[in-house]
């Protein structure tokens, strides 16, 4: 991640100086060969590894290595070598290891407003749940339902997640950076996506980007925050701020996403978002780093530029199912080469954190649409909800597949408790069977952090209660 020196006055306040560990990667021919000179603290022997790792569905019986600094030394079939002898060595045989899930797309904050407006498509149900957040600006309060939300997620097996994040008019700077205080306490791997404030102008607005980007590289190891991403409020506000925000991301190397053809009404608000999209081609502002969150209601045209252009889309089934926003057309996306991740979008829209009920939702209805069985597999989501995910929101480098060199998150899962019978096929029981209930633990930088769904490092029976206060007060409020 790029340093910016330049900084503004207010986002001093964020400057830390512990850098982040650069990674012990094996520099032999090998990647999975352990030299002498790399040393394992954890051991992991006996089960069944799926790495997913890109462009390989492989999957075997083994061994996966992980270093002090929570990086894995190796993955790899059959017995470990003699050079791991020293590690603590944890048996899980009988069980399954995989990566731990990503979801390109969440607004954490929304898990204290579950079930809201339970009757209401996308339009009417952010006017219900817009109207609290008026109510909600006490201090604290975004915090505490981000927090919520990542432990949340955690406890499902999402290990990283993209918070697309989310202010309310004049709330203050500082009180809206408490989400990203949140998600580094919470120890989930994220990528925030950070609001540029343009009322300040552009100058000003470029300097607090840049201060909040050398903060958030520079929090003690192992640092939660993977990167920064820039929220593409501009669209909404001015073709100036949005080509502000595409070229600052472009310059340091960032992502950006957007909320694009949700909904299916074109003219809500006076906005018709197939003109804007050609808007955005004319302007070209369509580019590798920019994701489309949702992407419904699109056309041949649109998606075939969207893949020209490599830009992605990350697709959220339990949300647009919830909101009855519609079934995002994977099939033929898929087969212009557009590029796809999963999200759970947020808990008051998608209400629950389970990725394995995200795929299944997905999958399922995509073979409905198409009745047919063969357009769409198991495998196929699985790597939207991992790998794929984390191309998409720029951090396959550091995560979505086990591999040496990336951090150690990931998900030991058991077939047997619950039961969910024998498992013949690896992929279609993880998708077609499996639950978050079968996932035994939860690993983030090889840490082991959730037990059968019981977070180990944060007393969020405290938090739980802390939200149900803030809520009550809320509703007092209203």
């Amino acid at each position: 991640m790029k340093v910016f020196l330049t900084v503004s006055i207010t986002s001093l306040l964020f400057l830390a100086s512990v850098q982040q560990a650069e990674p012990q990667v094996n520099t032999g021919d090998d990647p999975n060969v352990v030299t002498q000179d790399q040393r394992a603290s954890l051991l992991f022997k006996g089960a069944t590894i799926a790495p997913l790792a890109p462009g390989n569905d492989d999957f075997f019986v083994g061994y996966l290595a992980v270093d002090d600094a929570g990086r894995i030394v190796a993955v790899a079939p059959g017995e470990p070598p003699a050079t791991l002898a020293d590690a603590t060595v944890v048996d899980a045989t009988g069980k399954i290891i995989l990566p731990g899930f990503v979801t390109g797309h969440n607004h954490l904050w929304q898990s204290a407003f579950r079930g809201w407006a339970p009757d209401g498509e996308l339009y009417p149900w952010l006017e219900t749940l817009h109207r609290s957040g008026r109510f909600f600006l006490e201090k604290g309060d975004y915090y505490a339902f981000t927090l919520h939300g990542a432990l949340d997620q955690l406890s499902h097996g999402v290990t990283t997640s993209y918070n697309h994040s989310h202010t309310v008019g004049t709330a203050d700077r500082l009180q809206y950076l408490e989400q990203f205080e949140a998600e580094v306490d919470a120890g989930q791997h994220f990528v925030f996506s950070y609001i540029m404030d343009h009322s300040i102008g552009p100058e000003a607005a470029t300097n607090d980007l840049d201060a909040f980007i050398e903060r958030a590289g520079s929090l003690p190891a192992p640092n939660p925050s993977l990167e920064v991403s820039i929220y593409g409020s501009g669209i909404w506000g001015g073709e100036e701020n949005f080509q502000l925000e595409v070229a600052l991301a472009k310059e340091r190397g960032l992502t950006s996403q957007i909320h694009f053809l949700e909904s299916s009404v074109m003219n809500e608000n006076g906005r018709n978002e197939h003109e804007e999209f050609v808007r955005l081609v004319e302007l070209d502002l369509l580019w590798p780093g920019l994701s489309f969150a949702h992407f419904i209601h699109t056309d041949e045209a649109m998606l075939e530029s969207t893949a020209n252009y490599g830009t992605a889309m990350i697709w959220n089934p339990l949300s647009n199912g919830r909101l009855a926003s519609g079934l995002a057309d994977i099939v033929n996306a898929r087969k212009l080469g557009v590029r796809i991740g999963m999200g759970l979008d947020g808990q008051a829209s998608g209400d629950i954190s389970d990725p394995f009920e995200n795929m299944r939702m997905g999958l399922y209805a995509i073979r409905m649409k198409y009745q047919s069985a063969k357009v769409l597999m198991p495998i196929d989501v699985l790597r939207m909800h991992t790998i794929e995910g984390a191309e998409v929101i720029g951090v396959a480098d550091q995560v979505g597949s086990l591999e040496p060199g990336k951090w150690a998150d990931f998900l030991i899962v058991d077939s047997r408790h619950p039961a969910t019978g024998p498992v013949t096929n690896l992929y279609a029981s993880l998708v077609f069977s499996f639950s978050s209930a079968n996932v035994e633990s939860v690993w983030v930088a090889g840490r082991k952090l959730v037990e059968r769904g019981r977070i180990l490092h944060i007393d969020f029976d405290a938090v739980k209660d802390d939200v149900a206060r803030r809520v009550a007060e809320v509703k007092e409020r209203q």
